[in-house]
């Protein structure tokens, strides 16, 4: 089975690499596939998506291209990431006939609880105040005027697309996919995991770990073990 990993705000397919060796270690039978979003690592001369749609269209053309004969796969995201994975889901299944075995969100709450607010309007000074506020982005990052300048516009795009996102209302507000939801103890962003549950016709769960809206960084490798678990069906892996 191949599983795709989709990335947060401002993040790139790099945040996944370290995990790739983990997933092979865990389970020799699942293919890691980072995805990487337009505007940074090898696609950094691609433009930044306009909106959610064009990523949706984009992303699921791309997860398309790397199934073949109706390969059976699944897709992680964490926070803008999980809320691709949902909408990417629903787009194969509708379009394509071969949606993902399992959604594995993370970091968010669901669709209908995202905060709407025109972030990415913000004067850059306030909108990385905010950024800071989340947590997980390094005190380097903010003290270098040429990181800023270079990522300041990649985050705005990524916040701009969750303000151009709702619920698409001509196809059924779910997956049939299974969904598996974390969350962080003390991630604002997600503290209502268990209500993705109302988005699969499918089973569900979820798991919530310690630690900010980042948590997936130090807790990587038991999200891991959770995903391959429950792709594998072993109740274990629930354990941390």
């Amino acid at each position: 089975m191949k599983i795709f990993l989709l990335p947060y705000a401002g993040g790139s397919a790099s945040i996944y690499y370290k995990w790739k060796n983990f997933f092979e270690e865990k389970s020799p039978a699942l293919e890691c596939i980072p995805i990487e979003l337009a505007g940074r690592g090898r696609k950094f001369k691609e433009d930044l998506y306009q909106d959610f749609e064009e990523a949706i269209e984009k992303l699921s053309l791309e997860i398309i291209r790397h199934i073949e004969n109706n390969d059976s796969f699944s897709i992680f995201g964490h926070s803008l990431g999980s809320y691709l994975a949902f909408e990417v889901a629903r787009r194969l299944e509708t379009t394509n006939g071969n949606g993902p075995k399992w959604l594995f969100v993370s970091g968010s709450n669901p669709p209908h609880l995202i905060n709407t607010k025109a972030e990415s309007s913000l004067p850059d000074s306030q909108f990385l105040e905010h950024v800071k506020k989340l947590g997980g982005t390094a005190p380097s990052f903010f003290e270098s005027k040429e990181l800023v300048e270079l990522y300041t516009p990649i985050l705005k795009s990524d916040f701009h697309l969750l303000e151009t996102y709702s619920i698409d209302p001509y196809t059924p507000p779910y997956v049939n996919a299974n969904i598996m939801a974390f969350g962080g103890e003390q991630d604002l962003l997600s503290t209502h995991v268990q209500i993705w549950g109302d988005y699969t016709k499918g089973n569900f769960n979820h798991l919530t770990l310690p630690g900010d809206h980042f948590f997936l960084n130090p807790w990587y490798k038991e999200i891991i073990q959770a995903i391959t678990g429950q792709i594998t069906n072993d109740k274990n892996s629930l354990t941390v």
